[in-house]
């Protein structure tokens, strides 16, 4: 594989998959603004399927011309997860203003010159920054997803965490478009509505790629050594954010 087209598949991976920070970190927080004055009312989309109880937590901050809700999300979820609420349906029928924690994540564009400059280096491949024990435990979980260690060499270790990290959620049927995130900004582009980003991709991308080597091998080894775990964790995650326990999802 040349490094072009491992350039394109990585861009791909991480349009995709950077902002539900690989799965076991896929907690944000959406927040959603109404003004005092309503604004004109536009059909909204079907409603989301209801979760049992009264679902995830909505928390209200007001003062003498605004409302704010504040929501916890999860970046990604499996198609069909109930998780929709009355109250969240009249929260955001009643914003002006959708905030996320990224609004340009599927922004090529952005993604490309980060991956150009900072997530690849074929004069430091991994197999000589990792041990030859984290290679080979790299290596072999590169391979059960249909890659190698030696496809991924040129990665630096940012980067190759980002190549394997999701694999096990997205085979357990998890999807990024099934994100509250994702369906919230679906529905506010559609409705109308203003849609704002409190970072953005190649930011918080920029973020990751800025750590030491030291620390990127950390982040590399601590999700191939805990890739068994990372799908349970999430399940975990979402039953109690859909259940509303604020407690277990921090």
């Amino acid at each position: 594989m040349t490094l072009a087209n491992r350039m394109g598949q990585s861009a791909n991976c991480v349009s995709r998959f950077a902002f539900g920070m690989l799965g076991a970190l896929a907690v944000s927080t959406a927040i959603l603004i109404a003004p005092s004055a309503k604004a004109e009312e536009v059909a909204a989309p079907a409603p989301i399927a209801r979760a049992e109880g009264s679902g995830p937590p909505l928390w209200v901050l007001r003062d003498a011309d605004s409302t704010v809700y504040l929501y916890g999300t999860i970046h990604v979820l499996r198609p069909g997860t109930a998780w929709g609420s009355a109250k969240v349906d009249a929260a955001f029928d009643s914003a002006s203003e959708i905030w996320v924690e990224i609004a340009n994540q599927d922004d090529q564009s952005a993604v490309m010159p980060v991956i150009q400059q900072l997530g690849m280096d074929q004069s430091r491949p991994l197999s000589t920054v990792l041990s030859a024990a984290d290679f080979a435990a790299f290596d072999a979980l590169a391979k059960a997803n249909g890659a190698s260690g030696a496809a991924l060499d040129a990665y630096r270790p940012w980067m190759a965490a980002f190549a394997v990290s999701m694999n096990g959620p997205l085979q357990a049927g998890y999807r990024p478009d099934a994100g509250v995130d994702k369906t919230l900004m679906d529905r506010a582009r559609a409705s109308g509505k203003t849609l704002r980003g409190f970072e953005t991709i190649d930011l918080q991308l920029r973020l990751i790629a800025g750590m030491s080597e030291e620390g990127q091998v950390a982040y590399l080894n601590h999700y191939v050594r805990n890739a068994d775990g990372i799908v349970d964790n999430l399940d975990q995650t979402v039953a109690a954010w859909i259940k509303g326990d604020a407690a277990e999802v921090g």
